[in-house]
């Protein structure tokens, strides 16, 4: 593995290309839409983390755990994918 940033939440592949820690990553966004009028909803910590678990964001095409690493550039991300509530942020 490449190098890794101080704390170990960010870090270069071997390939030149920087990935993060998915849990640390979803901590950074503070708030998620939840339709298309533009509402906003503000989720806690353990809210993000629970989602994670379940499986509940899909970042690029997959389902990364809280400890997974994710590569950028994040093109998609999308929370609740299978629910009625579906958001994608392109």
């Amino acid at each position: 593995m490449g190098r890794t940033s101080k704390g170990g939440l960010l870090r270069f592949r071997n390939d030149g290309k920087l990935e993060m820690n998915t849990w640390a990553f979803l901590r950074e966004v503070p708030f998620f839409p939840v339709s298309i009028e533009g509402k906003q909803m503000k989720a806690s910590n353990s809210e993000k983390r629970r989602w994670l678990q379940n499986k509940a964001v899909l970042i690029n095409g997959e389902r990364p755990g809280p400890d997974d690493w994710i590569v950028f550039p994040i093109e998609e991300l999308v929370f609740f994918p299978k629910g009625k509530r579906r958001t994608t942020i392109r």
